[in-house]
């Protein structure tokens, strides 16, 4: 593995802190501590697996001959498989594996496995452990070696040698793995070896599973198998009902009007308001089917999920009519469909003719809203359903819906705010914030504004100098950002961000300048002590071997040491927890730009930032195995 340069290195070793504080207690309080030597800690090194690995004093006894590092717990080879099945690099795990008869550990053994190199540490040397216990499947013989009784993975756990099953039930149960490590030795598999351990699994296998597993077992014999899990056993997956659904006997494909090459909106052709009469039916739900059971490895039956019933809720005006198979919904009066998530309604439409003004005030209204001209500075306007704006909504004005909000013409000043529960539309932002409960479609150009939407952002290219341009700002969307040109030649900052949550990336970047700092921090105290690395067992002897002021003075420093350390792990440990609740970026988000990026572009994708410094083409960036990849636009 390749080391990170000096100045980026993050310490990553888990060390015992709370025993070395009680250590550095006793020399504060103390001048005479050269002979305490009880306080001396255990260090404890951890690679990404989380395998833990622990070098203990040496004393008397067994040291470990077959092996330099061995899984503790059937996660770490599931955590192995998953890499081998992704073919991805990994050197850091190297499962042993032990048949019947093997040596694995005896009193006067030296070790005999390579060291093993952990990113940004030195090299460990491994020492003499203390005397190694059997555990399950291993055996101790008169000469005081223990010796494995069965076929399997080699596991160490609290100092007991044992030997664990190469068989992994699937978690759902519907699956028998056996897990191979990428060398394995040849001809010395037998069927035997192989039944002990689905009895104990108490997994009944077929003529046709019994088949699969000889075949394979031969396979291994001869050097031919695949890495991995190889399944041996599969039961039969149960079959989920399907949902239910609406079935709509109305066009509800709202559209506020066509959209023209210069980006503006022509209202004259808008089927923004869906019209329906009195008694006349709208909507009918199809109920959910049922699941069909399936039968795991064990033979016991796995349940299957219904369908959800889907909710569909008649608020003012509609009333429903209901039989066995179906629910039906109708109008109770002429008028306009307004539907919000699962509640459907007849309602009417508020027009005002003169914009929003002194005249008007302040606008707040159960319905939809139709504003004929401008919504002036300062004044809001509030609705239960949509907005259409036919004109600009000022500086300082601000418009909340509950459902689509449409502006004809800009929604401009760094004071302004616009908040759709559903999509927005409009054809230019200047500096405003716009946020929207789907997606945010833009007729020309976003400049210097702020673009939140948990759906698509998408500026078309209109026959303006700047169709199509998404020009500094911060424009965040959660599937995908659809645009012609990011940034300008003026290289002015401009960030996109998809596929995760503002507030997740705000916490994330944060946590990582936190972490920045605290190591920073570590760095400095430890040129002090002129060490490179955080190792405590060196700091307790240069301690113990200081004179007068001087010693304590170090170990002043040590505790500042130890505290930043611990403080370290904490946040480590919050920025692994955030990382994990954010998991990796849908498959589907992606940041197209159609024509050009300039450099000082931003892009992130999940929790994976990468900066533009030179002008690119047409580009498309998507994530691929974790990392951001570009890629030419077609």
């Amino acid at each position: 593995m390749k080391k990170k340069s000096e100045n980026s290195r993050s310490f990553k070793l888990s060390h015992d802190f709370d025993a070395f504080a009680e250590f550095l207690d006793k020399v504060e309080q103390t001048d005479d501590v050269a002979n305490d030597t009880d306080v001396a800690p255990e260090i404890c090194f951890h690679n990404s697996t989380g395998v833990v690995i622990v070098f203990n004093h040496p004393q008397d006894g067994h040291t470990i001959s077959a092996g330099f590092l061995m899984a503790s717990t059937i996660e770490t080879l599931d955590y192995y498989n998953e890499k081998i099945s992704n073919n991805l690099e990994f050197n850091e795990f190297k499962p042993l594996i032990a048949f019947p008869g093997d040596k694995l550990a005896g009193p006067d053994d030296s070790f005999s496995g390579e060291a093993e190199t952990i990113e940004e540490e030195d090299t460990i040397k491994p020492k003499n452990n203390r005397h190694l216990l059997t555990g399950a499947h291993v055996r101790e013989n008169e000469r005081s070696e223990l010796i494995a009784d069965q076929y399997g993975f080699v596991t160490l756990n609290e100092g007991k040698l044992s030997i664990q099953s190469p068989l992994k039930v699937s978690k759902d149960l519907l699956r028998l793995d056996w897990l191979l490590p990428g060398e394995h030795p040849q001809g010395r598999i037998t069927l035997p070896m192989l039944e002990f351990w689905l009895q104990e699994a108490a997994v009944r296998i077929s003529p046709d599973h019994q088949k699969t597993l000889m075949a394979l077992i031969e396979n291994i014999n001869n050097g031919i198998f695949a890495a991995g899990a190889n399944t041996i056993v599969r039961g039969v997956s149960p079959i989920h009902g399907e949902d239910g659904f609406i079935q709509w006997h109305i066009d509800i494909d709202q559209s506020p009007g066509k959209l023209l090459d210069d980006g503006r909106i022509d209202f004259r052709e808008r089927n923004f308001v869906v019209n329906v009469t009195k008694d006349q039916r709208v909507a009918t739900v199809i109920p959910p089917t049922k699941g069909t059971p399936g039968i795991d490895i064990f033979g016991n039956e796995v349940a299957a999920d219904d369908g959800k019933i889907l909710q569909l809720v008649a608020e003012n005006n509609v009333r429903t009519e209901q039989n066995e198979l179906e629910t039906s919904y109708f109008s109770e009066m002429d008028g306009a469909i307004h539907l919000y998530k699962d509640t459907l309604s007849v309602t009417n439409v508020l027009t005002l003719e003169e914009g929003v003004n002194f005249g008007t005030g302040n606008i707040d209204f159960a319905g939809d809203v139709v504003v004929i001209g401008i919504v002036l500075s300062g004044f809001s306007v509030c609705a239960g359903g949509d907005i259409i704006v036919t004109d600009s909504i000022e500086n300082g004005a601000f418009l909340k819906a509950r459902g689509n909000i449409v502006i004809g013409v800009a929604i401009n000043g760094m004071n302004t705010m616009v908040q759709s529960g559903l999509s927005l539309r409009t054809q230019y932002v200047n500096e405003a914030t716009v946020k929207a409960g789907t997606d945010i479609i833009i007729g020309s150009y976003a400049r210097h504004a702020k673009l939140r939407a948990i759906g698509v952002i998408q500026v078309n290219r209109s026959i303006e100098l700047l169709g199509g341009a998404i020009i500094g700002g911060e424009t965040w969307a959660t599937q995908k950002i659809i645009i012609h040109t990011a940034g300008s030649e003026a290289w002015v900052r401009t960030e996109l961000i998809a596929g995760i949550l503002p507030e997740q990336i705000e916490k994330l970047d944060q946590l990582k300048e936190n972490i920045e700092a605290k190591n920073t921090h570590i760095r400095q105290i430890l040129d002090y002590f002129g060490i490179a690395n955080i190792d405590l067992k060196k700091l307790k002897a240069m301690i113990e071997n200081a004179e007068g002021m001087n010693r304590k003075s170090m170990a002043l420093r040590a505790k500042y040491l130890a505290n930043a350390g611990k403080q370290l792990q904490q946040l480590l440990t919050e920025k692994a927890a955030l990382v994990t609740e954010i998991g990796p970026a849908p498959v589907d988000a992606e940041i197209q730009i159609q024509k050009s990026v300039y450099p000082n572009v931003i892009v992130r994708l999940g929790s994976k930032k990468r900066s533009i410094d030179s002008a690119l083409g047409p580009t498309c960036f998507q994530i691929d195995n974790e990392k951001i990849k570009s890629a030419p636009f077609k």
